[in-house]
């Protein structure tokens, strides 16, 4: 009975969607079917600054949601903090938090006053480029079936609604501009990735400068790792450019000198067009 039901959890949420919202009305769904109404799926994955890369989906109060990010709370929720040490579903009573910041303190109150008095919190599988949490509002003791259904699918959304989100961020680049990254992350240079693409290397300094600063990143390095990761999830048949004949994405490691080389070419290149 669990396993044909989980069976078809799976089946709905393996659905194509097209945005993080869509998978976690899925979520919310499921949970009502556990008679679990008030429920929130966060989410930190892997920016350069902490406050780019907080995602949360949630049925509470829309005006606590909006304080909660506003006032920034998410950077010090000792909720957060103290299911990264255990990594297992955590119930709580929010007077129950001892030895509290200042902040942290002000964060239970105001909680509390919005109707927030415990749950229970599922930490989900922390990867490499991000780390979800599932909270159940005012419900703890809930079965193991539950919490192992709840653990499973909140997962497996998670893992959807990154993938959705690192998709998009591509989608901000030029055609020309994803080429020009797409050479860089086999490993090219400058001025090879000017002979390639047949355009000077000023112009693909350029291109380089423009990228980084589309995706929020400081150095082309990082850029093109986060290229790497977001292509990382998808069918290695995959192409950047509809009208491209590529094959298959195939990444070399960074080389660290020739970055540096990259770097003071790309410096170069800008002082001599000014």
């Amino acid at each position: 009975m669990l396993k044909q039901k989980i069976q078809n959890i799976i089946e709905r949420v393996n659905i194509s969607f097209s945005s993080g919202k869509d998978i976690f009305d899925i979520l919310q769904d499921i949970c009502q079917d556990f008679y679990l109404h008030d429920i929130s799926l966060s989410i930190f994955f892997g920016e350069e600054r902490i406050s780019d890369s907080f995602l949360l989906y949630s049925t509470y109060k829309p005006k606590w949601i909006q304080h909660y990010k506003d006032q920034r709370y998410y950077l010090c929720d000792p909720l957060f903090s103290s299911l990264q040490k255990i990594n297992i579903p955590f119930e709580w009573d929010i007077q129950d938090f001892k030895d509290l910041f200042p902040l942290q303190q002000k964060l239970m109150e105001e909680a509390y006053s919005f109707g927030i008095k415990s749950g229970t919190t599922i930490p989900l599988l922390p990867q490499t480029t991000f780390h979800g949490f599932l909270t159940v509002l005012n419900q703890t003791a809930l079965h193991p079936d539950i919490l192992y259904v709840l653990s499973l699918v909140g997962n497996i959304c998670t893992q959807k609604i990154i993938e959705i989100k690192k998709s998009e961020e591509l989608k901000i680049l030029t055609a020309r501009e994803r080429d020009v990254l797409f050479q860089k992350s086999q490993g090219l240079t400058i001025k090879n990735i000017g002979k390639k693409l047949k355009i000077s290397p000023s112009t693909t300094a350029f291109h380089l400068a423009n990228i980084r600063k589309k995706l929020g990143t400081q150095t082309t390095e990082y850029a093109v790792l986060k290229f790497m990761m977001i292509n990382k999830n998808q069918s290695q048949n995959c192409t950047l450019d509809p009208k491209a004949n590529r094959k298959g994405l195939v990444f070399q490691e960074i080389n660290p000198e020739k970055q540096r080389e990259d770097l003071t070419e790309e410096i170069f290149l800008e002082n001599d067009d000014r």
